[in-house]
């Protein structure tokens, strides 16, 4: 079940206003978002390859989903389910970012991630029927 390579890290923190979130975390990091996926999903990279994001998509409180980066995420969902392991369907945004999720024997809520602007895979989302949003938790 051993990742691959780990190549980042994804930090998802639900908010209920952008604005308000936005003008908090513009403060605290001094700076704008680096990466605006849409208006109710933006990004800090905190560090390299760690980004932490903030959305209206999920409740405050939930979505402190921790999504480790690889080049393949196909090959590391099909590993993750060669162990028994319940993994969501690969979803995501076309040319930017794919992604699925599962969690640890303690319910601790994981996933993957698949840069797709630095690994592209043209097919990867079409393919598995993943045009989806981002789902909650």
């Amino acid at each position: 079940m051993a990742i691959s390579k780990i190549e980042g890290i994804t930090l998802v923190v639900g908010v209920t206003s952008m604005e308000e979130a936005l003008s908090f975390y513009g403060g605290f990091f001094g700076r704008a978002p680096d990466f605006i996926l849409a208006d109710d999903f933006q990004e800090y990279q905190v560090v390299a390859n760690m980004w932490y994001q903030l959305t209206t998509r999920v409740s405050p409180g939930k979505g402190r989903r921790v999504r480790f980066g690889v080049a393949d995420i196909s090959s590391e969902r099909r590993a993750l389910l060669s162990q028994g392991i319940n993994v969501s369907e690969i979803a995501g945004e076309p040319g930017v970012v794919a992604w699925c999720q599962f969690s640890d024997p303690f319910g601790n809520p994981l996933g993957y991630f698949q840069d797709l602007a630095k690994h592209p895979d043209p097919g990867l989302l079409r393919a598995a029927g993943a045009l989806d949003r981002f789902e909650n938790g």
